[in-house]
């Protein structure tokens, strides 16, 4: 099976002077990324490593791109790791992954507990030797292309596998059907966290077409820096998570950004009524809402978005997440696993060519089914329903969906209500209370909020939605935090909530 850098290696031929991608201020060539990539896979084999997974300890310079390069024409396993996250958290992963080989950025310092792996510091220095094209051959023959860690219910990492197949078949949706129109041409802005899977499509997609890569800096004001890129960089391809219009609303009147070609959306649901402030911003481009667990590889459903359209399909103003990609097929199971028809709302099940049938090194009989033919299903804990065009339509995650006083409410439905009364950014959420028992809590972006301003809300719910639905505690933080993934951080909020409690 071929390797995902497989491409990138024929543009290095058919591009050598095209631009591969924009880093730190800075362009490099396809000629350029090859030649720095090349004094990595000549360090792995002097090293003489031959691990089937490599960690790579992730900063924002080239250093790290160019080691996953490496370490995917080498043919092992890239398994990214945060610098950001505590020491212990990286051990963790680094364990789980039987990972013994360390790849990290001469610009950075790595931890003293990870040195007790073997490390291997990457430069940036460029070298003008020739390419043998023997070192392009792969030398390792796994599997797997990467390995993701996300959160698990035990408190410990869990690892999502992603087989070259996997990504191969992930690709090929791009590729063969004439859905969009990419070229080598093109500009794509990488603003992802290279521990969140979207990361691979942003930094792979353009070198795979013989385009460029812009990536935005972590450490930066993101969501400015990310449409600054854009407008001085003529962007054509962007990816965001929704949470960046939630940003950069107050701005959306302001924007004109007309060399977008496409605008995708994934991570999040998308508000429709955010989506067509942000469309009238990019005249030009086609809008479309992506869905995909990492478990199914980064995408596996997409919805084209049109203004009037969409707002009539949306639910809660919630734009619908689509139609699956061919490789795919899926199942709606109810709570008792069985299968339910048509406009039921039920737990998604997924299975085909891009979906995962086990985490590493644990089976996790929960998060997997066997249904119709024992075909192995992830079950991906979304909750949705099929309307009668054939789409799938989001309603809200199983564990946001609550019951208050025997009452099941879904948080998406209060939030879809207060946003045609709130202007600054907000979210509800549920969390236990001393008495053990679910309070609905609404956090609001705001310096202070007073009594009166807390009764109107109320005010306003108690004519909106029924009595069981409205919030029980409104609390005005400076900033909704979001996690390295630009998501709504839950455990953050809960941590504000019980301070908050306490006072």
């Amino acid at each position: 099976m071929s390797r995902i850098s497989d491409r990138f290696i024929q543009n290095c031929t058919l591009y050598p002077s095209n631009n591969a991608i924009f880093i730190n201020e800075k362009y490099y060539t396809y000629s350029e990324l090859l030649q720095l990539t090349n004094s990595v896979i000549l360090n792995l084999k002097k090293e003489n490593v031959t691990d089937e997974k490599i960690a790579v300890y992730c900063s924002d310079d080239i250093e790290t791109y160019i080691s996953i390069l490496a370490i995917s024409i080498y043919g092992s396993c890239y398994v990214p790791i945060n610098a950001k996250n505590p020491s212990d958290y990286s051990q963790e992963i680094i364990s789980n992954s039987d990972v013994k080989t360390i790849l990290y950025s001469n610009k950075i310092e790595l931890p003293k507990q990870l040195k007790k792996n073997k490390v291997i510091e990457v430069n940036s220095k460029l070298e003008n030797n020739p390419i043998n094209e023997k070192n392009l051959d792969r030398i390792i023959h796994q599997e797997y292309s990467y390995l993701l860690h996300t959160s698990g219910s035990t408190g410990k990492p869990k690892g999502v596998a992603i087989s070259n197949q996997q990504i191969n078949t992930f690709f090929n949706f791009f590729y063969l059907e004439n859905q969009f129109h990419f070229s080598e041409n093109d500009r794509f802005i990488q603003v992802f966290e290279l521990t969140f899977d979207v990361s691979v499509f942003s930094f792979f997609m353009p070198l795979n077409i013989g385009a460029c890569c812009y990536v935005v800096s972590q450490n930066s004001m993101k969501f400015l820096e990310t449409i600054r890129i854009i407008k001085e960089h003529s962007i054509t391809v962007s990816t965001f998570v929704p949470t960046l219009l939630n940003h950069i609303e107050k701005y959306l009147q302001e924007l004109y950004l007309p060399t977008l070609k496409y605008s995708f959306f994934i991570g999040d649901k998308l508000i429709h009524s955010l989506t067509s402030k942000w469309s009238k911003a990019i005249p030009n481009a086609e809008i479309i809402n992506f869905y995909g667990p990492t478990e199914a590889t980064v995408m596996c459903s997409f919805y084209e978005w049109e203004d009037i359209k969409s707002e009539n399909e949306s639910e809660n103003d919630i734009v619908p997440i689509g139609k699956l990609f061919p490789s795919l097929s899926f199942k709606i199971i109810d709570e008792n696993d069985s299968i339910i028809q048509q406009n039921q709302l039920g737990e998604l099940c997924l299975t085909g060519d891009q979906v995962i049938q086990h985490y590493n090194k644990e089976t996790n009989k929960e998060a997997f089914i066997e249904l119709f033919d024992n075909q192995v299903h992830y079950k991906t804990g979304d909750l949705v329903h099929l309307n009668q065009n054939g789409d799938l339509i989001f309603h809200s995650r199983k564990d946001r969906q609550v019951k208050i006083n025997s009452h099941r409410i879904e948080i998406n439905e209060i939030e879809a209500v207060l946003r045609k009364f709130l202007k600054n950014s907000f979210c509800v959420s549920t969390f236990q209370n001393s008495k053990k028992l679910d309070e609905l809590v609404l956090f609001i972006e705001k310096d202070n909020l007073n009594k009166n301003e807390i009764d109107e809300i109320k005010k306003y719910l108690n004519n909106a939605v029924p009595n069981y639905m409205i919030p029980h505690v409104i609390l005005s933080i400076e900033n909704i935090p979001l996690n390295s993934n630009q998501k709504i951080d839950f455990k953050k909020l809960n941590e504000i909530y019980h301070l908050n409690k306490s006072i």
